[in-house]
């Protein structure tokens, strides 16, 4: 937390901000983003099983093969805690994650089964 405000405290001084912080600004905070998309994983805004089909040649999982087009569900929490993808520490609030290699945090971004929705300037 305290190193979430200094860098929004450094931020409002460097830019003479008196005002509240914009989205296209928050963009512009590199922890702030971090925090972000790391309570979103861990908390993500839908609970239930995102739907998914099979691809057109069907798949494999686990040893079962699922032909093309069956509706197979993700569990957000579950992918969003798996330590393959997010780490050994993957149940654990860790920003920095984000933030060590920007390869992995695009493999991250990638995988990260959390719904954002935006309203407001700069959102869609």
């Amino acid at each position: 937390m305290k190193r979430l405000q200094a860098e929004i405290d450094e931020y409002y001084a460097a830019k003479s901000l008196t005002s509240p912080i914009t989205y296209a600004q928050c963009l512009e905070l590199p922890f702030l983003q971090a925090v972000i998309k790391e309570a979103g994983r861990l908390h993500p805004s839908i609970m239930y099983q995102l739907p998914r089909y099979a691809p057109p040649e069907g798949i494999t999982i686990a040893e079962h093969f699922l032909p093309a087009g069956t509706e197979l569900g993700v569990s957000t929490l579950t992918m969003n805690r798996d330590p393959t993808i997010f780490g050994v520490d993957a149940e654990e609030f860790r920003p920095e994650r984000w933030m060590e290699n920007p390869e992995r945090a695009r493999y991250m971004d990638s995988m990260l089964t959390t719904v954002w929705i935006f309203a407001g300037e700069g959102g869609g």
